[in-house]
């Protein structure tokens, strides 16, 4: 045979250990002492026993199924984390909007009183200027469409539709 490392200076079969170490070169030997205690640990060293190897092997999955517990559940404990966070986030951004929409709400139903206020004195032909004044501003521009059955100045028609500019041309 001529595998080249399958068997030992004494004529021996190699061990499979032997063999892997041989054909690893300077890598294998590069091990440091921990590396090696802790590898013949875990391994149960090189006993032959099979019962010392089948508890090594056991003691070495307790000791992997722990850890791994202990990862999840530190995974799971970020996770929470970052979901109390996002929650209060998100939140925090509802209370934001209902804020601006109560505000938005708030002026526009202010907006459409004074507008309702206005319109009825106009639909009055109320002339009175400081009826007028208490709804609108002196400089309010009311715009509004041209209709067939009414008639309007010349100076009020642009774009094909009224302008009114303030109070008195409203009036």
């Amino acid at each position: 045979r001529s595998r080249g490392g399958g068997r030992t200076a004494t004529g021996a079969p190699a061990s499979k250990r032997q063999r892997t170490e041989k054909g690893r070169g300077a890598a294998g030997d590069a091990k440091t002492d921990n590396e090696t205690n802790s590898t013949s640990s875990d391994a149960g060293g090189d006993s032959d026993n099979p019962d010392e190897r089948e508890e090594n092997r056991k003691e070495r999955n307790r000791r992997h199924a722990r850890e791994t517990r202990l990862r999840k559940k530190n995974y799971m404990h970020s996770l929470q984390q970052q979901l109390e966070a996002m929650t209060q986030e998100r939140n925090a951004l509802e209370k934001e909007i209902n804020d601006k929409m109560n505000a938005e709400t708030g002026q526009h139903s202010c907006w459409v009183k004074s507008l309702r206020s206005a319109l009825a004195l106009r639909a009055a032909g109320c002339s009175d200027v400081d009826q007028w004044r208490k709804f609108v501003d002196e400089e309010i521009v009311l715009v509004h469409p041209i209709t067939p059955y009414r008639s309007y100045r010349t100076g009020d028609v642009v774009s094909n539709r009224c302008v009114l500019m303030g109070i008195p041309d409203i009036v």
